[in-house]
């Protein structure tokens, strides 16, 4: 990843995935700004109280407070100063966006998170200089090389911090549909998406965004081949990965 930076500022974080969090806290540090983490909303309105961010990345769906909610309450505390919010999700489709801007987000940023997409909105959003801003790319079904060769030597970190923690996503995701827990169905796919899209996984991301869709509407008719598909990809994207770190 270029080490151009935009010079300097504090970006919160918010996000309940950890391969997520880890991530966008090192795109920002690539670029110049001191990144601070929350794993959901209410830690980061609490966090925002204490020390006023210059802009605020917001992951939608989380556990005790989700983005849209702790947008919604953030912008109720503000005076006069209103501080930048950027959704962060794997869903970039326009129903998304529109959840986010009724919520008073002010843009949304789709996973994996690109320091070009990221550069972008910090210029736009914070008026920060630099010539021809580059615009945010088409994301393929898998953009595992383009995040490692984003990276660099940091990829292997992240690689290895998506295995850890993927494999007990991916139990939690079998378990809950054993037992045919539709809520906790939602919650592991939800999780598993989140840091697929995070590490360039984005063909399965899609796929557990859609369990999760399903999961939340009840209609579970399909879910043992849906969730037969991400585990084949899952097993699919981590050979893939170990490939890449040993190349």
């Amino acid at each position: 990843m270029p080490r151009e930076t935009l010079g300097s500022g504090r970006v919160l974080v918010v996000d309940d995935n950890p391969v997520s969090r880890a991530m966008a806290l090192q795109v920002l540090a690539q670029l110049g700004f001191e990144g601070e983490a929350a794993e959901d909303g209410s830690s980061a309105l609490a966090a925002h109280r204490m020390r006023r961010f210059d802009l605020i990345l917001m992951d939608c769906e989380m556990p005790v407070l989700d983005g849209y909610a702790a947008t919604r309450r953030l912008r109720a505390e503000e005076n006069r100063l209103r501080t930048p919010v950027l959704a962060l999700s794997a869903d970039g489709g326009t129903e998304r966006e529109m959840y986010c801007r009724r919520a008073g987000m002010d843009g949304l940023l789709t996973k994996p998170l690109r320091a070009a997409a990221l550069r972008a909105a910090l210029q736009r959003w914070l008026n920060r200089t630099d010539d021809a801003a580059p615009s945010s790319p088409m994301q393929p079904d898998d953009e595992l090389e383009a995040v490692r060769a984003a990276f660099g030597v940091e990829f292997p970190t992240f690689a290895r911090l998506y295995q850890r923690d993927g494999q007990p996503r991916m139990a939690a995701l079998r378990q809950a549909h054993a037992h045919g827990d539709r809520a906790q169905l939602a919650k592991a796919a939800h999780m598993l998406g989140g840091s697929s899209a995070s590490i360039g996984a984005t063909g399965l991301a899609r796929q557990c965004l859609e369990l999760e869709t399903c999961a939340k509407a009840g209609s579970l008719d399909d879910a043992a081949r849906r969730v037969a598909a991400i585990e084949a990809e899952f097993l699919r994207v981590i050979g893939k990965l170990q490939a890449l770190l040993v190349q």
